[in-house]
């Protein structure tokens, strides 16, 4: 089942008077039986022209786990960078295996063949991390330790090692094999609240 709820990342797509097809992302502030209440950067102050009461929008809500689209409508302007659009039950479900990624760098320590590294992430997400070693590795099994600044407790999993044919030599990425869910939703609820900053930044 896909949960929607506060905090959780809205793409938004409306056609402008000129017919070109605008794309921004919001975030939810509140959620109530029929409507969203979105918020987006005031650096994107220049999008509020185009989201006029009654404006017909396509929605695509990011999940944890996947997305959901809907055709919806602009139900209040924005003030002070929030407005309100329609949130019916009519909406199609996209159930996903991938998650979204954040760029982040966090340290990170690999362990293959008895051997540990420590390495530095470029991205995380909910299935695997993209990270940079010095140090060869394989396209192999590893156990793993990833250390978020604010959390006490390292996220700790095994994967499997892999490098694209497009990354660079010290680049490699591992995907998750053995994680327990409650340590992948700490890595999403990190990647939502990057997000949600990178949002605020923009």
């Amino acid at each position: 089942m896909l949960t929607v709820k506060p905090a959780q990342k809205v793409r938004i797509g409306i056609e402008t008077p000129s017919g070109q097809i605008l794309q921004f992302y919001s975030y939810i502030k509140k959620i109530e039986s029929d409507r969203l209440l979105l918020v987006f950067s005031e650096k994107k102050a220049q999008i509020a022209k185009y989201l006029k009461e009654g404006t017909l929008i396509k929605i695509s809500i990011y999940t944890a786990t996947g997305i959901l689209l809907q055709d919806s409508i602009i139900l209040s302007e924005p003030v002070n960078f929030e407005f309100e659009v329609e949130f019916g039950k009519s909406r199609k479900r996209i159930q996903r295996r991938k998650y979204f990624r954040v760029e982040v760098n966090y340290r990170m320590i690999i362990e293959q063949m008895n051997n540990p590294f420590t390495v530095l992430t470029c991205d995380i997400s909910g299935g695997g991390i993209r990270f940079i070693c010095d140090s060869k590795l394989f396209p192999a099994e590893a156990k793993a330790k990833l250390y978020i600044p604010e959390h006490k407790d390292a996220v700790v999993f095994t994967g499997i090692i892999e490098q694209k044919s497009y990354f660079k030599d010290n680049e490699y990425i591992i995907k998750f094999k053995n994680i327990q869910e409650y340590e992948r939703n700490r890595i999403i609820q990190k990647c939502m609240e990057l997000e949600a900053k990178n949002l605020r930044e923009d």
